[in-house]
C-alpha cells in the first residue's frame, strides 16, 4: 500500500469587467490545497481512498476579504475479481463553490454560471458473476444527491436519485447471447414544484458477434415513467450494430425510448481511423424528441494527434435536450496543444467555446475561455506553472469579460506501508 500526501499553493490575480455597464473591479485570490490518497493494488483486489480541500481567501472586488474552506471532497473504491466474478463498490462526496467564473451544466443539461455552492454524494455498488460461463448475471445499483446553496438559476435544483439495474446473460454459444433486462429509479426534485420520478423497463434482447469482426447487439424494451402530473409508457428499442477495421472501427446506433419528458428517439453513425501518431473519430445523427416539432440534428468531432513538435487535440460536440416546453442546443468546441521545451519544462495553450442556445427562445448562455501555460520541474519533488487565461461569459444578455494570471507550486510526498 503506498501513500501519497500533495500540497500546493497558487495565486491569482483577476480584473473582472461588465462590459455592458464598463464596470471593474480587481480580485487578489490565494488558494492552499491539501490532499491525501492510499492506494493499494493486488493480482485481485483494488483499494483506493482519497480526502482533498482547499483553503480560498479572495480580496478586492467586492470579495469576501476572507478565508474560507471550498472544494473539499472524499473518494472511496474498492474492486474485488474472482475467478468468474466481480465485485465493486465506489463512493464520492464533492462540495464545491460555484463562483461567477465557473461553467456548469444543470441537471437539465443546461449552462449554468451562477455563484453559491453544491454539494453531491454518488454511492454505486456492483456485482457481476458467470463472467466466462454459460450464464452471467450483472446487477449495479446507486444513490445520488445533489443539493444546492445560494444560487439563482431555477435549472439548478436539489434533487436525489435511486436506481437498481439488472442483465441475465444466457451465452447459447461464443457467438450469441441471449439477455434480459429489467431495472428500476426514483428521482426526487425538490424545487418551487417539487416532483417525485418513477421510472422503470423491462426488455430482452440478444448480443451476437461474428468471426468477421460484426457485433450487433438488440433489445426490446416496454418503458413507464410516472410523475406528480401522470404516467406515459410504451414499448422501445436499442439497436447497435458496429465493425472492427483495419483502420478503426465504425458503427450504427438506433434507440426509440420513454423518458419522463416524452418518447425520445435517436439515430447515429460513427466511424473511427486510428493511425500511428493519433486519431480522428466522429459522429452524426438525428434526434427527434415528443414536444419538440422539428428533429434535430447531432454531431461529434475528437481529433487527436502526437509528434515530437507538439500533442494536439481538438474536439466538436453539438447534442440537443429538451426542458418541458424549452429546446436547447447545447454546443462545445476545444482545442489544446502541448510541447516540450526540454526534460524538464513545457508550455500549454488551450481555447474552448460552450454555448447552450434556446431554439426559438430567449435564453442563449456562452463561454470562450483561452489559456496560456508554463510548467517547470523545479526539482524531482516540486511542480510549478504558470501562465493567464482570459474569459469571456454571455449569459440573459449580460457580457462579463476577466482576464487572470496564476501561479502554482506543487509538492507530492510518496510513501509505503
Amino acid at each position: 500500500m503506498t501513500g501519497t500526501l500533495s500540497v500546493s499553493q497558487g495565486f491569482e490575480l483577476s480584473d473582472n469587467e461588465d462590459l455592458d455597464s464598463a464596470t471593474s473591479g480587481e480580485t487578489f485570490t490565494s488558494r492552499t490545497g491539501l490532499s491525501f490518497t492510499l492506494d493499494s493494488q493486488t493480482r485481485t483486489e483494488v483499494f483506493r481512498f482519497s480526502l482533498g480541500t482547499a483553503m480560498v481567501g479572495d480580496f478586492g472586488g467586492g470579495a469576501d476579504d476572507d478565508f474560507e474552506i471550498e472544494n473539499s471532497n472524499a473518494a472511496l473504491e474498492y474492486t474485488r475479481q474472482g475467478a468468474n466474478s466481480r465485485l465493486r463498490f465506489a463512493g464520492r462526496y464533492r462540495e464545491s463553490d460555484l463562483d461567477d467564473n465557473v461553467l456548469t451544466f444543470g441537471p437539465s443539461n443546461t449552462l449554468i454560471i451562477d455563484g453559491g455552492s453544491t454539494e453531491v454524494l454518488d454511492l454505486e455498488a456492483r456485482l457481476e458473476t458467470g463472467l466466462s460461463g454459460p450464464f452471467g448475471l450483472d446487477v449495479r445499483s446507486r444513490y445520488r444527491k445533489e443539493d444546492y446553496f445560494n444560487t439563482t438559476d431555477t435549472d439548478l435544483i436539489n434533487n436525489e436519485r435511486i436506481s437498481l439495474d439488472a442483465l441475465a446473460n444466457f451465452r447459447v454459444n461464443p457467438a450469441l447471447t441471449a439477455r434480459v433486462r429489467a431495472g428500476i429509479a426514483r428521482t426526487n426534485e425538490y424545487g418551487i414544484a417539487p416532483d417525485e420520478i418513477d421510472d422503470t423497463y423491462f426488455g430482452v434482447g440478444v448480443a451476437a458477434r461474428t468471426a468477421g469482426g460484426l457485433s450487433v447487439t438488440g433489445d426490446v424494451l416496454y418503458d413507464r415513467t410516472e410523475d406528480l402530473s401522470g404516467s406515459d409508457d410504451g414499448v422501445g428499442v436499442d439497436i447497435s450494430v458496429s465493425r472492427s477495421l483495419a483502420t478503426g472501427s465504425a458503427g450504427l446506433n438506433f434507440s426509440s425510448r420513454v423518458i419522463s419528458d416524452g418518447r425520445r428517439t435517436s439515430a447515429s453513425a460513427n466511424r473511427t481511423f486510428n493511425h500511428s501518431t493519433g486519431s480522428l473519430s466522429f459522429s452524426l445523427g438525428v434526434v427527434d424528441q415528443e414536444g419538440d416539432s422539428s428533429i434535430r440534428p447531432s454531431a461529434s468531432v475528437t481529433y487527436t494527434q502526437s509528434r515530437p513538435q507538439g500533442d494536439l487535440s481538438a474536439s466538436l460536440s453539438h447534442n440537443p435536450s429538451i426542458d418541458g416546453p424549452a429546446v436547447y442546443g447545447n454546443t462545445r468546441i476545444s482545442v489544446d496543444f502541448a510541447q516540450g521545451i526540454n526534460a524538464n519544462s513545457g508550455w500549454s495553450a488551450g481555447l474552448s467555446y460552450a454555448s447552450v442556445d434556446q431554439l426559438n427562445g430567449p435564453d442563449d448562455e456562452n463561454r470562450t475561455t483561452a489559456r496560456l501555460t508554463y510548467t517547470r520541474s523545479i526539482t524531482r519533488d516540486w511542480q510549478m506553472n504558470t501562465g493567464i487565461a482570459h474569459t469571456r461569459n454571455f449569459e440573459s444578455g449580460t457580457t462579463e469579460s476577466s482576464n487572470t494570471l496564476f501561479f502554482n507550486i506543487r509538492r507530492d510526498f510518496t510513501f509505503g506501508f
